[in-house]
C-alpha cells in the first residue's frame, strides 16, 4: 500500500489539480498511442490464427533434393507460404515435426524442433527441400487438398535479401 500512502503527500506539495493534470494527460497519452498503432494498421494480428503445417512424408524421408531461394510470406491460413521470383505462389509450407512459429512483430518467426530459429517471413532464404507433397503422403496437421511445399529438417540454410 505505498503507492496508497504516497498519494496525498503528492497532492500536498502540488495540489490537487496538478495531480489531476498529469494523470488526465498520462490518459490521454496512452490512448492516442494505442489508436496510432491500430489506425495505422501498423502490426493488427486481430482474425489472424494459422495451423503450421508439421509432420512427416514417409516416402521421401532423409531425401532432401531441391536447393532453392524463395521468398517466405504470411499466409492467413497456414502461418507461411513461398513465392519465387517468377511470380509463382504463394504456397503453403510444410515444416518437419517440431517445428514451431510465433508473432514477432508483424512478422512470423519459425522455429526447428531445437528452437533454433530458422527463418523470418517478409525476408529471401536458400534453403532445402524435397518439393511438393501431396496430402496422401503425408502424416501430421491435414495439407491442403493442392499439398504444401516441404521444406526439409536441414531446414532454411541463410538469408540472401530483405
Amino acid at each position: 500500500m505505498v503507492g496508497v500512502t504516497r498519494w496525498p503527500r503528492v497532492v500536498r506539495v502540488l495540489g490537487a489539480s496538478h495531480v489531476a493534470h498529469v494523470k488526465a494527460t498520462g490518459r490521454f497519452l496512452v490512448v492516442v498511442a494505442a489508436l496510432a498503432v491500430v489506425g495505422c494498421g501498423v502490426f493488427d494480428q486481430s482474425g489472424w490464427s494459422f495451423q503450421l503445417i508439421t509432420g512427416r512424408a514417409p516416402k521421401i524421408e532423409g531425401r532432401c533434393f531441391g536447393h532453392e531461394q524463395a521468398s517466405f510470406v504470411l499466409d492467413r491460413m497456414y502461418g507461411v507460404a513461398l513465392e519465387w521470383s517468377d511470380g509463382t505462389g504463394p504456397v503453403p509450407v510444410a515444416w518437419p515435426r517440431g517445428y514451431t512459429a510465433r508473432w514477432v512483430g508483424p512478422q512470423i518467426q519459425v522455429f526447428d524442433q531445437d528452437g533454433v530459429f530458422r527463418l523470418e517471413t517478409g525476408k529471401t532464404y536458400d534453403y532445402w527441400s524435397a518439393g511438393t507433397i501431396k496430402p496422401e503422403d503425408w502424416v501430421g496437421v491435414p495439407l491442403p487438398a493442392a499439398g504444401a511445399y516441404y521444406i526439409c529438417g536441414a531446414g532454411v540454410m541463410d538469408e540472401r535479401s530483405g
